[in-house]
């Protein structure tokens, strides 16, 4: 380990010294990144991790932080500059820079100092920066670099934009990468999730990894833990298995979503808390044909890229599905993970896609030729898929994976799929212009909506007394909604509340309104409303903490459920909503009971 840091010291020295040679070097990928994993964010409780959203965790910082950034040039860089405030709290943390959306080649400086490098603008990256970072104010530039070798293979026509940052802290013992795989079997879930622990520390130590699986409505369902020994800067694993009974599958009819709380634990603290939002679903694939849950699908994809912000992307997407396209082929490469969040709730299918096209060279593979068949280039093509895959992995809308578009082929495409193959067995790995290739499964798709169906209409009809229909009937769209109802005798309210539902498409639901509190006697009105909230802001899964927490383990001295240790909760913020539907009725005087 010591030999390791040497030699990641030396080659921050050489960075620093040099100017321009790494990004002329297609050989050097990067410089300071860390190994690629699934976005984390690090929260201080079980309420603000499930609750609170990105701009409750005290572990989290955007940048800019001061609004917008501080932008020059410096010949053909483009110099993107702010500063953040690293809190007390931090110093005895890993800090960590997560940057993503560049476009192209990039250097870090921090404080003045040149810290980092990555040739791969678009993939979302990684770097430790808690031995360059200070209390209070850090200067922060992001240097975007002209005239770079990576230009070579990246999309020339990818969207530009300002670049994606924040900074985040983690315990010194912390979660690097989590791993989940779920299928649905008729009723029966299967969960998998695999925690990767990382240790900071010179000392071996016992740790404790907690877990829990909250349904759809906020219900408790799965909860256990691991015990786990890291010795000295090393890291491990942890797994969990169960079987999920009654669960809601997910597909892009009914993209039910699950939560998962993670926790570690050490001498009875808890270190950090972390929520992943998850998907049960499974998937095959004969033939090019694909199957969600034992049921064929015949895919419409859209290309799409972000190029606006979430609410107006939600708009987009919406439109699309009313056009009768039920998937997304990523172009441009890779895209923020606010795009992945939102197409997991919509019901989307996503087609990722890496950031890898060399249309602006000849289709040679001789010397000279395309970089596809050029074995100089084979770290940086294999870098952008794995980054590609981490970032995604996921995510129940992401069904497939493309590693290139419009690269002609060769040794480096070859070296891209067998990663790839390395790491995913079930999902397939694409590349369109394999031209009949070995290095690309099948999967077959139409660019072209689907026949024109039923937009979506939501209804309610009263079936008898207090019980009420509710239908979806959309062929297409699932509504994520909520049923209000109100009873009223007279003007005066007796019962009142609402019931989050799911409506698949072309589905219905029963709603039994309550009318116990009606007296003998009394004409009663019943209203019912079914309401959409409408998404501003998605990056994390809310659910409702109104069931029994499952009570943890003896640590010393320390006894605690999680409901003790967590005794505030934060009030919901209330979500602006629509109406889809609504009926009322007006009761007889009820039957007087024998």
């Amino acid at each position: 380990m010591k030999i390791r840091r040497y030699i990641s010291l030396l080659l921050l020295a050489a960075f620093s010294t040099a100017t321009a040679q790494e990004w002329q070097n297609p050989t050097i990928t990067a410089v300071g990144k860390e190994p690629a994993r699934c976005p984390i964010i690090s929260y201080a409780s079980r309420n603000e991790a499930l609750f609170g959203g990105l701009d409750r965790s005290r572990y989290f910082q955007p940048m800019p932080s001061n609004g917008e950034w501080q932008t020059s040039t410096l010949g053909d860089e483009k110099l993107y500059s702010t500063h953040f405030a690293m809190p007390f709290a931090w110093i005895d943390r890993e800090v960590f820079l997560h940057v993503e959306g560049v476009g192209a080649s990039y250097a870090v400086e921090l404080n003045g100092e040149q810290v980092a490098y990555s040739q791969d603008g678009r993939t979302p990256a990684e770097f430790d920066i808690t031995k360059y970072c200070k209390e209070g104010r850090n200067s922060f530039t992001i240097r975007v670099l002209g005239e770079a070798a990576a230009d070579a293979i990246k999309h020339a026509d990818q969207p530009s934009g300002e670049p994606y940052v924040y900074v985040v802290a983690q315990p010194r013992v912390r979660v690097r990468d989590i791993v989940v795989d779920t299928r649905a079997d008729h009723d029966n879930g299967l969960f998998a999730m695999g925690v990767i622990l990382k240790s900071h520390l010179l000392n071996p130590k016992d740790y404790r990894i907690h877990y829990e699986l909250l349904d759809p409505a906020g219900k408790v369902v799965s909860y256990g833990h691991r015990d786990l020994k890291l010795d000295m800067q090393r890291e491990d694993t942890v797994r969990f298995l169960d079987n999920i009974s009654n669960v809601m599958a997910w597909s892009h009819e009914a993209p039910y979503l699950y939560t998962a709380v993670i926790k570690t634990q050490y001498e009875g603290r808890f270190g950090e808390y972390l929520v992943l939002p998850i998907g049960f679903r499974s998937l095959s694939f004969k033939e090019g044909k694909m199957s969600v849950n034992e049921v064929p699908v015949e895919l419409h994809a859209a290309e799409f890229a972000m190029t606006s912000d979430i609410a107006t992307t939600t708009e987009q997407l919406r439109a699309l599905r009313k056009q009768g396209y039920n998937a997304l082929k990523i172009k441009g490469g890779p895209q923020l993970d606010a795009l992945y969040e939102l197409c997991d709730r919509l019901g989307f299918y996503v087609i990722n896609q890496a950031d890898v096209n060399t249309s602006r060279h000849s289709a040679s593979r001789r010397v000279g030729g395309n970089p596809s068949n050029d074995p100089t280039w084979e770290a940086a093509y294999v870098d952008r898929a794995v980054g590609m895959y981490h970032a995604s992995k996921n995510h129940p809308s992401v069904v497939a994976f493309s590693i290139a578009e419009q690269s002609s082929n060769g040794y480096c495409l070859y070296e891209s799929y067998l990663a790839m193959k390395r790491m995913e067995q079930v999902r397939p790995v694409l590349y369109p212009s394999a031209a009949g290739e070995w290095n690309s499964d099948r999967l077959d798709y139409a660019t072209t909506p689907a026949p024109a169906l039923a937009q979506s209409s939501v209804t309610v009809r009263q079936l008898e007394k207090a019980e009420f229909l509710i239908s979806n009937g959309s062929e297409l769209a699932p509504i994520d909604g909520v049923a209000c109802y109100t009873v009223r005798v007279g003007r005066s309210v007796v019962a009142e509340g609402e019931v989050k539902m799911m409506l698949a498409a072309g589905s219905s639901r029963t709603l039994t309104v309550p009318i116990d509190k009606v007296k003998d006697g009394k004409a009663y009105t019943i209203e019912v409303r079914v309401e959409q909230p409408n998404p501003q802001y998605i990056y994390v899964h809310h659910v409702e903490d109104t069931t029994p927490q499952p009570e943890q383990t003896r640590v010393g001295k320390v006894i605690t459920t999680v409901r003790e240790f967590f005794r505030y909760t934060p009030e919901a913020e209330a979500a602006p909503r629509k109406v889809l539907a609504t009926a009322t009725f007006d009761g007889a005087k009820p039957k007087t009971k024998k």
